[in-house]
Order: C-alpha cells, then sequence, then structure tokens
C-alpha cells in the first residue's frame, strides 16, 4: 500500500541541446533527446485545423476550438503532451516557473541539476500518494544506475536500460525493473529523395529481404514484437493486423529490375540508444540472402540526430509509442511533416489521412486509417521492424508505476508503508 513519502528520480540527460525537455521526437522522441529548431511536432499536425485566432477563452476554466475543418480525432491530439493549456503569455517561462494543471508544483529547478515538486493537498482530483519529488539530471549512464543500486534514487526516468544492465538491476537486493510493453518504437528510414531509395522498387527489395521476428530474436533478445513495416503499433485500436511477405529471392529480383542489384552502401547507427547498433546489425546480416552489402557505421551519439538522421540515406531511428493514431500518420509520415524522417510523400496517403479526419463513424474512420497502414506497408520509405520493450530501474520500494507513451501516473506512483 502506498503512504505519502517523497521520492527521488533521476532523469535521463543527453549532451546534445535536448536538455530534460521533452522533445520530439520527443517533439516525441524521449525526455532525453534532442529538441529539433524547426517546426513543433505538433504544430505541425493541428496547423492544418487550427488557427491561432481560432483559441479562445470563454471563462476562466473553459477554452474554445473553432477548427477550420472537421476532425474527429481532435480531442486525442490534445492529449499529446506538447499540448498543455497554459495561461496567456506563459511560453517564455513555464520551463522555469512550472505553471499547470498536475498533482504538483515546482519548488526548485536548476537546468541539468536538481529540481524539486512539491503535492498540491488541495488538488481538484485528489492528493496524490507522495509528497513530493526530488529529481535530477544525470548524464551518465553508470552514475544513474550505481544512484539506484546504492538506494540513493527511486527511479530512473526516462531512460530505456540496455539487456545487460536491466538483468543486473533486477538481481539486485534494492532495485527492480519496470517493462513498459511495445514502449520504443524502432525504425530504419530510408531517405526517399536519396538516389539510393526514390525507386519504389527498392525500398520494397529492402522489406522483403528481411524477417521482423529474427530482428527482435538477435536485437531485442525476444523483448518486443515484430512490426513488419507497419507503424502503428499492435494494441492500437486503429491497428491492421498485417503481416508482409518475407522473400530475399524476390527482393533480389526488385533489386535486379530497379538496376541497383547487389546494392551496396552503409547504414548508420549510434550509442544513442541501446538498441540502434543491434538492430543494424541484425537487419545487415538479414539482407545479405537478397545481395545486399551493408556496411554498418557508427556515427557520434552527441551529433546522430543534427549530421545523420534525415541526412543519410540509411540510418537506424526510434520513436516513442502512446501519441494517438491521427498525430502519428500525420507527424512521421505526411508529405512536408518536419518530422518526416523518410522524406516520403504519398498522395493517396495523404488524402487518407484528410479522409479519417473528416469520418465520424468510427468503424469507418478505422478502416481509413487501415488503409493508410497499407499504402505504408507497399511504399513508404520508413521499416519498421519491431516495438521494443522499455525496461526501467526502480527501486523496489516504489508501488504503482506505470507507463504510457510519455508518461507516468504521478498520481498513485508511491512507495510501499
Amino acid at each position: 500500500m502506498a503512504r505519502p513519502g517523497r521520492s527521488t528520480f533521476a532523469v535521463g540527460c543527453s549532451s546534445t541541446t535536448g536538455g530534460t525537455s521533452p522533445p520530439p521526437t520527443s517533439s516525441t522522441r524521449s525526455a532525453t533527446s534532442w529538441i529539433p529548431r524547426w517546426v513543433p511536432p505538433q504544430a505541425g499536425v493541428l496547423s492544418p485545423i487550427l488557427e491561432a485566432s481560432g483559441v479562445t477563452a470563454r471563462d476562466r476554466q473553459t477554452v474554445v476550438f473553432k477548427l477550420t475543418s472537421p476532425n474527429a480525432e481532435f480531442p486525442s491530439l490534445l492529449t499529446a503532451y506538447q499540448c498543455y493549456i497554459i495561461p496567456e503569455d506563459s511560453a517564455a517561462t513555464i520551463g522555469t516557473s512550472g505553471i499547470g494543471t498536475g498533482p504538483f508544483k515546482l519548488s526548485e529547478f536548476t537546468p541539468a541539476g536538481r529540481g524539486a515538486v512539491e503535492a498540491f493537498a488541495d488538488h481538484f482530483a485528489g492528493a496524490p500518494a507522495l509528497v513530493g519529488i526530488d529529481f535530477y539530471s544525470v548524464q551518465d549512464t553508470s552514475a544513474r544506475v550505481n544512484a539506484l543500486l546504492a538506494g540513493q534514487i527511486d527511479l530512473i526516468s526516462q531512460t530505456n536500460l540496455d539487456f545487460a544492465t536491466a538483468r543486473v538491476v533486477a538481481s539486485s537486493p534494492n532495485a527492480t525493473i519496470a517493462r513498459a510493453k511495445d514502449a520504443q518504437w524502432y525504425t530504419i528510414p530510408m531517405l526517399a529523395t536519396s538516389k539510393e531509395f526514390s525507386d519504389p522498387l527498392v525500398r520494397q527489395a529492402m522489406k522483403l529481404a528481411y524477417n521482423p521476428k529474427d530482428i527482435v530474436a538477435t536485437a531485442l533478445q525476444g523483448n518486443g514484437s515484430t512490426g513488419w513495416d507497419n507503424p502503428v503499433p499492435p494494441g492500437y485500436a486503429d491497428h491492421l493486423d498485417f503481416t508482409r511477405e518475407y522473400d530475399p529471392d524476390k527482393a533480389r529480383s526488385l533489386l535486379k529490375k530497379a538496376g541497383a542489384e547487389g546494392l551496396t552502401m552503409p547504414i548508420y547507427t549510434s550509442s544513442y540508444d541501446s538498441v540502434f547498433t543491434p538492430m543494424a546489425v541484425a537487419y545487415a546480416d538479414a539482407v545479405k540472402a537478397a545481395g545486399i552489402k551493408l556496411t554498418v557505421t557508427s556515427a557520434s551519439s552527441d551529433s546522430y540526430y543534427t549530421e545523420i538522421w534525415m541526412k543519410k540515406p540509411l540510418s537506424v531511428s526510434y520513436w516513442f509509442t502512446g501519441r494517438p493514431v491521427d498525430q502519428l500518420l500525420n507527424q512521421v509520415f505526411r508529405s512536408g511533416s518536419s518530422y518526416n524522417e523518410s522524406a516520403w510523400s504519398n498522395k493517396t496517403f495523404d488524402q487518407l489521412l484528410v479522409s479519417a479526419r473528416g469520418e465520424m463513424n468510427d468503424a469507418k474512420r478505422r478502416g481509413i486509417y487501415q488503409d493508410a497502414q497499407r499504402v505504408i506497408i507497399d511504399d513508404g520509405a520508413d521499416m519498421t521492424p519491431m516495438f521494443g520493450d522499455r525496461l526501467v530501474g526502480l527501486s523496489k520500494e516504489v508501488v504503482n508505476y506505470s507507463e504510457f507513451g510519455f508518461e507516468f501516473d504521478y498520481m498513485k506512483i508511491g512507495l510501499k508503508s
């Protein structure tokens, strides 16, 4: 049973420009990721249907949105962590003031250092289980884990432990592992504007040449689910349950037809995420049967998302799952989106997204989203080999830890009596 208490978290922090602010990709990748310097991710999703003048406050507790076109998914889009409703003119200072509607108020904050929050005893949803949380930004993975094992912190937040480290934590007397099922969406983007992957036949061959089951077994050691190049996670209501072909001989034939037989090139990876290199190696091994020769090339984690991602023809990447399907498809796959990591463009796909937004019948809208997934599987330039489980290190004193997407339940998480 949880008791009122105070917990200490360590937040993973990249040494890039991202700090601990939630990006995109982060953004939507993770709170430890690089924050891009162009259009905010959710702005790109919402701008076609919502103008700034269309947001007004009716009274102190009511915000009215006037859409430029129908959108059945609009309420779900507002659940994204980039869509908090904040006081007017507070955007420039909210990062240090912490104004919000959550169960805690910010009492201390040092960028890339220590911070603390205190519970609102009269919070509208009731008091949280904890009376306060102390948090620290710790860049070094070993330092975070050692602090957990020594009982100095209770939770390593927003960090996915590698498998070897997770085994050490799970076998320790003071700590354990929480598993967030399919929380990490791993991708292999092929830059559709590059000479290597502008031909759809080559992109199809790259998909036919590997079996996602082998990638999950090797790169994730079974801790995840196969993607079959469909970016919508298996647990989503709109997920298309579909297993595409695996045929390396057909892949070889398509490459020959496209004039790319014996395709040879690098596939870029880095230590940014512990699964990146195992995934790149597993994929490079898998496609050899189709005559594809890939050289696994490691780049600096500090500059990976500024110098490699969306710039090199073939690389590896990942996103957090948990975003609404409309956001996922528009943000990462729609033509011209600033987070379209493969620079893929397909007019049929774009039109399906428009049609889905305007369809008020749930079953029909689900069918349209599934048609859009088929287009990605058949023509898309972003491969999805797998969805990985996120392994979270926490003290055995922590109770009621659960997470979905980028967030966990701050109301219920607590400490044992």
